[in-house]
């Protein structure tokens, strides 16, 4: 034990320093004894404050869930923005002689794709997913004077039936009439329509005139055919001539 005067050792007993400082002797097991240092400063006041745990504030909840959020919605935007069969996503391209709705992902192709030597091509859109081959063949002259005859009425029902009794790779065709056009899908195998694969689904929209016939087609994969085929639909729907 030291003098808390002059640091001086104390020996045992005394009861004063030879300083003249009197000695406070401290009990053991005294609660309220201090600890002190060989030169006599005090241990507690040396010992570091706890660091006390402080809340959250709530202006930082605020401002967390904001950039949650906002992360969440630019995530949103990118996956609905991607999706070829929003409404939000499409556009229409104006052409020489017909209008068409379809996907903004769709860019017109100069890929050598043929899908029926028989029609002239006039425009193919494609993306990853999907595409768009638009074709037609001009009627001769003997053709023209049937449908003058028959009239484009007529010859559509003729079609429509004729198209009931055909099948494509074992598949039955069920031709639908919906406004000016005769719509058929099915099944068929083709390289270049589709990115990855060469079987894909096809929709494909006939419509007569009384100068040619206009093929609209439509095509994605034949796994996503349940996913696509209402999109494909109003793509070929859209179709207008000028």
């Amino acid at each position: 034990m030291k003098c808390k005067n002059c640091g001086r050792e104390i020996k045992k007993g005394e009861i004063e320093c030879e300083c003249g400082a009197p000695i406070e002797q401290e009990k053991a097991g005294d609660k309220n004894a201090k600890l002190t240092t060989p030169d006599g400063r005090d241990l507690s006041a040396l010992e570091k404050p706890a660091v006390k745990k402080t809340d959250i504030s709530p202006v930082i909840l605020v401002v967390i869930a904001a950039v949650i959020a906002i992360i969440a919605f630019i995530v949103y935007k990118v996956i609905v923005g991607s999706d070829i069969r929003n409404k939000d996503n499409w556009k229409t391209v104006e052409k020489d002689t017909f209008s068409i709705t379809i996907p903004k992902a769709m860019k017109e192709s100069d890929d050598n794709v043929e899908v029926d030597s028989d029609y002239e091509k006039v425009g193919f859109f494609k993306c990853d997913k999907a595409s768009v081959y638009i074709s037609k063949a001009e009627f001769n002259e003997d053709e023209k004077k049937v449908v003058r005859n028959e009239g484009v009425l007529t010859l559509k029902r003729e079609l429509i039936n004729n198209g009931k009794k055909g099948n494509v790779m074992g598949y039955n065709l069920t031709p639908q009439e919906r406004g000016d056009f005769i719509f058929v899908a099915y099944p068929v195998v083709a390289k270049g329509l589709v990115e990855g694969t060469d079987k894909v689904w096809a929709v494909s929209a006939t419509l007569l005139t009384k100068e040619c016939i206009y093929q609209i087609d439509a095509y994605c994969s034949n796994d996503d055919a349940e996913d696509y085929e209402g999109a494909m639909n109003k793509w070929l729907e859209s179709f207008k001539l000028k």
